[in-house]
């Protein structure tokens, strides 16, 4: 039996293997990804903020048609898809970049713009803030909601110092549906370093009902150092492809594709594109869930 397999690993000769987990990550808790109900069972997971329903079927046709060309590797740029996401926001190619996932994004961001020094964010918020900081070499300096359960723009101000490299706005606000405006987030932005760069996570910004959903956009024609992400997962229900992207400066957007953190965009990335054509009727249902939960 040992014969066959040659390459069995020897026993440990130490009960003891020192960790070689860099110290920042090692303080970092696990992550615990939701509930994961099986298929079969038609249950929803909602702790993993998925999409009930499924894609666009154009969408869903485009990706399926895209199955042939598997035997190739994907372009890691996007640049397709750029490309259409640049069309559809009325932005230069080269002030779009695609990544593997909001996460992954940040994470990129975060390690062109840290190096080490501190992340501000607001608590709570989603677990990936806080992976990708770490995963930058960064200390988190987290700041409580105010009362009314939004981002504390004041305090998130207050709390920046000579270290600060970052800040993360999550607006929509996850998990408690608060929303800031994009006049009160540019009167926040202009307080803040040019040298410091400002992230707004806007995942759910499709389910955000107060001002026309491009308003943001203003802020990254008017300032060079914010970043929007945006993604594909939430409301168009292609989480499990997990595409997202992000809208700055060109000299910010150029930064993430140069240390990609992810694997490589799926071959079928390119064919999300369609999705742009479904802003407000495809959002309806989910708009419909988030009122039910008293976030609408």
């Amino acid at each position: 039996a040992d014969a066959a397999r040659p390459f069995k690993l020897a026993a440990a000769k130490e009960a003891h293997v020192p960790s070689r987990t860099r110290q920042k990550l090692g303080g970092a808790a696990a992550h615990r990804a939701g509930g994961n109900a099986p298929e079969a069972s038609g249950l929803i997971d909602l702790s993993r903020t998925e999409s009930p329903w499924g894609p666009p079927a154009e969408v869903a046709d485009a990706i399926a048609s895209s199955i042939a060309s598997l035997n190739r590797y994907p372009d890691r740029q996007c640049a397709a898809l750029c490309a259409k996401l640049a069309e559809f926001y009325g932005v230069e190619p080269d002030q779009i970049a695609v990544g593997g996932g909001s996460k992954a994004l940040m994470q990129d961001l975060l390690a062109t713009a840290c190096g080490g020094g501190e992340v501000v964010f607001s608590v709570p918020c989603s677990s990936s803030y806080e992976e990708a900081a770490m995963h930058a070499g960064a200390a988190v300096v987290k700041v409580p909601l105010d009362v009314q359960q939004r981002c504390d723009l004041d305090a998130l101000a207050q709390a920046i110092t000579p270290h600060t490299r970052a800040v993360i706005v999550s607006n929509p606000h996850s998990p408690t549906g608060s929303y800031r405006t994009s006049a009160e987030l540019s009167r926040f932005i202009s307080l803040m370093p040019a040298e410091l760069t400002v992230v707004i996570d806007e995942a759910y910004h499709e389910y955000e009902r107060i001002e026309p959903l491009e308003a943001s956009l203003e802020l990254v024609r008017h300032y060079s150092n914010v970043a929007i992400v945006r993604s594909f997962s939430k409301a168009y229900g292609l989480a499990g492809l997990g595409i997202s992207y992000c809208i700055a400066h060109s000299g910010l957007a150029a930064e993430p594709p140069r240390i990609p953190s992810a694997p490589l965009i799926p071959t079928c990335q390119p064919q999300t594109g369609p999705c742009l054509r479904y802003p407000l009727a495809w959002r309806k249902p989910q708009g419909v869930l988030c009122r039910e939960g008293g976030h609408g």
